[in-house]
């Protein structure tokens, strides 16, 4: 059964605050949506072409818009294990898309503000002592693009997005069974770093499409804050982990009233880089050799349709992923759903709703279910 990575991450801090191999993982293992249609249709973005209106995994899908537009989202989630819970709502993004007019072809510029992902666990089980504990883990990851995208040739788009990533993630724990201001603490991460995505779409014919996209690396610089509940302090860490490059590529099939779109987004995790000032450079060498032992690449695999409802300016949306975990040979499944529905000639309203779940195996044997869903609710002005 699934160990979740986001309870090993937690398990992973020892009371000698060191770091290891899931430190450097875990600034980009969450849980990942605020974007309507991308998640309607189970982030199978990449060949979206003009279906989807928003920020994709491909940034060439933009050369493909027609109409300036400004999106914002709401969302709410809840991290469900068990009998815990840890509800979550927040801003989920504003985007704007602005073609401009040429002769030939199309030039976009965007940017937007995303929630890119979620982190979030609320839990009790026991540790390798046996010692009873209570876990709570929140905080999320925010982005920053500007995008440009064009028509370098009839049907076919290129694009670029600069990425600037930056938030946090809040983590307590308490020992009820043993005095907390001997053994609990809290802890908070601060994130900031710099990525950028290239891609390219290709129309085939009018009902056939497809697109691929890289993600160059991505740096996060973390601040680690440790602070145990009696108020030591050991220090403030300053480490930075570089995620490898992942591969987005697949294809889209439209037709008048319905919609297919696959994606698979390819990771080598084992190329994943860890590096620090503050610590010696034999520990660095050690977290980069763990990197190397324990983690694997990965291929994820989405799936996605949409419904163009006959007479009605109505679409409805569905889709499923598979997630490989990347310390191990399991799966996180999702499943969503979604609509998009034009009020007026100008302005639409759109939502959606997905469900993350797997199988986790307590350290005493026993199997619980766990999930993380979420609803999206959002407006899209086009002039």
């Amino acid at each position: 059964m699934i160990k979740k990575l986001l309870l090993t991450i937690i398990l992973s801090f020892s009371f000698l605050f060191s770091q290891n191999y899931i430190d450097a993982l875990s600034p980009f293992y969450g849980f990942k949506g605020s974007q309507s249609i991308g998640v309607g249709i189970g982030n199978a973005t990449v060949a979206g072409g003009q279906v989807i209106p928003e920020f994709t995994s491909n940034p060439a899908n933009l050369g493909l818009q027609r109409f300036r537009t400004i999106e914002l989202t709401y969302t709410s989630s809840e991290f469900k294990s068990s009998s815990n819970n840890l509800p979550q709502s927040s801003f989920g993004t504003f985007s704007f898309i602005y073609p401009i007019k040429v002769y030939r072809g199309s030039i976009v510029l965007a940017t937007s503000l995303e929630k890119e992902k979620e982190f979030a666990l609320s839990y009790q089980d026991v540790d390798d002592y046996g010692d009873a504990f209570k876990q709570r883990n929140e905080g999320k990851m925010k982005n920053w693009h500007f995008a440009v995208a064009s028509e370098i040739a009839e049907n076919l788009f290129v694009g670029a997005d600069i990425i600037v990533p930056y938030g946090n993630i809040d983590i307590s724990r308490e020992h009820p069974n043993i005095s907390p201001d001997t053994i609990g603490f809290t802890q908070n991460n601060e994130y900031h770093g710099i990525s950028a995505t290239i891609g390219m779409f290709r129309r085939i014919s009018k009902h056939l499409n497809w697109g691929i996209s890289v993600d160059l690396p991505k740096k996060i610089d973390i601040n680690e804050d440790f602070t145990y509940n009696d108020g030591h302090s050991p220090s403030i860490r300053k480490y930075s982990s570089t995620k490898p490059l992942t591969i987005h590529a697949g294809a889209n099939v439209l037709f008048k009233y319905f919609n297919l779109f696959y994606e698979a987004e390819w990771t080598d995790w084992k190329n994943m880089e860890f590096s620090s000032d503050d610590l010696y450079s034999s520990g660095v060498t050690a977290i980069n050799e763990e990197i190397e032992t324990n983690l694997s690449e990965t291929i994820s695999h989405h799936f996605g349709g949409a419904i163009h409802v006959p007479f009605l300016p109505l679409h409805l949306y569905g889709g499923y992923q598979i997630l490989p975990e990347p310390h191990s040979d399991e799966n996180r499944n999702v499943i969503s759903g979604g609509f998009s529905y034009l009020v007026k000639q100008q302005i639409s309203i759109h939502g959606a709703y997905q469900m993350y779940y797997w199988d986790y195996e307590k350290n005493n044997g026993s199997i619980i279910k766990e999930n993380w869903s979420q609803l999206l609710f959002g407006m899209s002005l086009h002039f």
